[in-house]
């Protein structure tokens, strides 16, 4: 959707986000900011877009004041208007308070100006098939713990249908399927690394955070045991 099928537009606008802010004030420290569709702590994660920054603002300016982009150049006073779509029913946790957040870091900016729309999930699902969502938040649990469960849903041509978001990267999908084919760490290692710089590159899906797991126990409870792979491990628990 206009201007958003400009890359320089998606860079522009992922570089103003704050997720040092939602972690901090939308879940109170309980989340990590995340740079990366791969987790921090999983195998082939890398802070790829930290290269962007965080309240980037500068950036932003800079690259929406091209004449070239649609709809541009954007500056404050022909600013670029974002409609930003949040769930509102509970599927996704404090998705209110994200968008809000998100809106601030983003109006912030100077040149962009946020206007938010909730909805309760299945008419949220309804339009995201329809494609009507210039702009989207959305939330990921893991099927399998691997980098790939991360990546394929998200940034294959195929793999990502299911968000209709359109992308479609031929290299990106070669780099994808060459890391699904092998099982060489050091390889794999590599090809993500490549994937996450083209990620970075074209923008279409940007990270925020990664949640935590917790546990809450009486003192005499031991063998609590949390990790990335979100399993809960009964058979270690026993009490003093």
């Amino acid at each position: 959707i206009p201007p958003f099928n400009d890359t320089r537009v998606r860079r522009a606008v992922a570089a103003a986000l704050n997720r040092t802010s939602i972690c901090k004030w939308v879940f109170l420290g309980q989340s990590a900011p995340l740079y990366s569709m791969v987790p921090n702590g999983m195998v082939g994660h890398t802070d790829a877009y930290k290269v962007l920054g965080d309240a980037n603002y500068t950036f932003t300016q800079n690259t929406l004041n091209d004449p070239t982009i649609y709809g541009g150049p954007y500056n404050e006073t022909n600013p670029l208007v974002i409609d930003l779509w949040y769930e509102i029913s509970g599927h996704y946790p404090d998705s209110a308070g994200q968008g809000m957040y998100i809106k601030d870091a983003l109006d912030s900016s100077g040149v962009i100006t946020v206007n938010l729309h909730g909805l309760d999930w299945a008419a949220y699902r309804a339009k995201r098939r329809e494609e009507s969502m210039p702009v989207y938040i959305y939330g990921w649990y893991p099927d399998y713990v691997d980098p790939d469960n991360y990546v394929y849903p998200f940034l294959h041509s195929s793999g990502s249908s299911w968000l209709r978001l359109n992308y479609n990267n031929t290299q990106m999908d070669t780099l994808i399927e060459q890391a699904r084919a092998t099982t060489d760490v050091a390889i794999r290692n590599q090809l993500y690394s490549q994937i996450q710089e083209i990620m970075v590159e074209d923008a279409p899906i940007v990270s925020l955070f990664q949640g935590s797991a917790w546990a809450i126990t009486k003192p005499n409870v031991k063998g609590i045991y949390l990790d990335i792979s979100q399993m809960w491990r009964h058979w270690l628990i026993y009490a003093e």
